[in-house]
């Protein structure tokens, strides 16, 4: 409750930000930003700033994009693998606009890599897969996690409920697979032997059914067993 004898005033904005901002098709470069108008469509357009800091813009703060006269952007010129953080506001006149108004940050799709060494340590434990990986979850389990690993402190595992519903891990994509140079090797255990664990490639990084079965290799103990592709 205000003290006695204050007098305050409060000034309606003028200029209202837009909502609902979405991205799509997002690459290793590029990214297609929309959003949802105002009531009241800004005279001068829409302004537009992402960075790959989560510090939020001030009133002051350059623009990337300024003059959008739609309710869209392209972003281009991005770094691959990157997290990226993106504002719009509107631009009513050249000197009364609205708040940033904040999309959720999203990150550029990887670019392909010649080689990698993955020992998983770099994570938090928890459901997810390394950045540039992709994980195809059915009925079952994958995580990182922290539990025995061959060298501590983590490392990944999987659980499938059954043959029809697997598990799938996708690795990076390489751009230089057909040299058939590459060797894949790992750490391999179970918790009740024997199990079988495939290996093969995916056409689709979200869609089991793509599976490609290349070879399958037996794990005969139930302890850490290494296996080299």
């Amino acid at each position: 409750m205000a003290p006695d004898g204050l007098t305050y005033t409060w000034t309606p904005p003028t200029c209202f930000g837009p909502t609902a901002l979405t991205i799509s098709n997002i690459t290793t470069t590029t990214a297609d930003l929309a959003w949802t108008a105002p009531a009241a469509t800004p005279t001068n357009g829409y302004e537009v700033y992402y960075s790959t800091s989560s510090t939020s813009p001030t009133a002051s703060t350059i623009p990337n994009h300024t003059g959008v006269s739609g309710l869209s952007q392209n972003l281009t010129g991005l770094s691959h693998s990157t997290t990226y953080y993106v504002w719009v506001r509107s631009a009513c006149s050249t000197s009364d606009k609205s708040n940033w108004t904040a999309l959720p940050s999203f990150v550029t799709t990887c670019a392909p890599i010649t080689y990698m060494y993955e020992n998983f340590d770099n994570y938090t434990a928890s459901s997810i897969v390394p950045n540039c990986w992709a994980r195809i979850v059915g009925t079952g389990t994958q995580t990182i996690n922290t539990t025995t690993p061959n060298s501590s402190p983590n490392n990944l595992y999987q659980y499938s409920s059954s043959t029809t519903n697997a598990t799938i891990v996708v690795l990076p994509e390489f751009s230089n697979i057909n040299a058939g140079t590459h060797w894949l090797r790992l750490k391999a255990r179970v918790t009740t032997a024997p199990r079988t664990i495939e290996f093969g490639y995916v056409t689709n990084p979200t869609d089991a059914s793509t599976f490609v079965l290349i070879e399958a290799k037996n794990i005969l103990k139930a302890y850490k067993n290494p296996l080299a592709y």
